[in-house]
């Protein structure tokens, strides 16, 4: 059984907000730190959610089939996080500028740094399937495809190696956490302000993740 998350009313100061792709861009291999909007809230609480027993099955075409170009710049989301996170300037594979093909990505998964593109996936911190058995499975096809390419949260999609991308493949906070120990406090409080953002659910497994990491009761007994 998951649970929903309820957000707590509270006022974010625009300014103290930072930017993971900066943060990134920013700090040697030793310094991953990347602040997430739950470091200036409050404890939340959870409650249990009324989700239909069935949860219809996950289908990944329901969420579209692949990287779009939103702004029809011949540059899709999988670029675009390229572009954005690179701590140098990029290069193409072609004079369109569309391909991205060298840069210099921090991946905070495991600490190293990679100079190809073909290095890297771009990882959804909450998974689709994730966001599914959490409740997306309710959304409409529209919702499923503007979550799979979210650009609007820098921490939503994040460049990482793909090897531990593949890694980690579908799985939560409870069954997975990054090879990078130094990460895994900023991973899980991205996953849950990702969660809260899109009235996601966590169940008792995630909260006792939360729980040991963080000192966060974020599940109500």
């Amino acid at each position: 059984m998951k649970c929903s998350v309820v957000m707590l009313v509270m006022v974010l100061v625009s300014s103290c907000y930072v930017d993971a792709r900066e943060a990134l861009r920013q700090q040697s291999p030793g310094e991953q730190k990347v602040t997430s909007a739950a470091d200036n809230e409050p404890e939340t609480k959870i409650k249990p959610n009324n989700f239909q027993t069935a949860v219809t099955s996950y289908n990944r075409k329901d969420w579209g089939s692949g990287w779009v170009d939103e702004d029809s710049d011949c540059q899709d989301t999988r670029a675009e996080v390229l572009i954005a996170e690179s701590r140098v300037a990029v290069t193409f594979r072609s004079k369109k500028d569309c391909v991205v093909d060298t840069g210099e990505w921090l991946c905070p998964f495991t600490g190293r740094t990679f100079y190809r593109a073909s290095d890297l996936d771009v990882d959804h911190i909450v998974p689709l399937k994730e966001a599914h058995l959490s409740g997306g499975y309710q959304w409409s096809r529209a919702k499923k495809k503007k979550y799979a390419n979210d650009l609007s949260d820098p921490n939503h999609l994040i460049a990482v190696h793909k090897g531990a991308n593949r890694s980690k493949g579908a799985r939560d906070i409870a069954q997975w956490l990054p090879k990078n120990q130094n990460f895994h406090q900023e991973y899980v409080k991205i996953f849950i302000d990702i969660k809260k953002t899109w009235q996601l659910s966590m169940d008792q497994s995630e909260c006792q993740v939360v729980q040991s990491l963080l000192k966060l009761n974020l599940c109500s007994h």
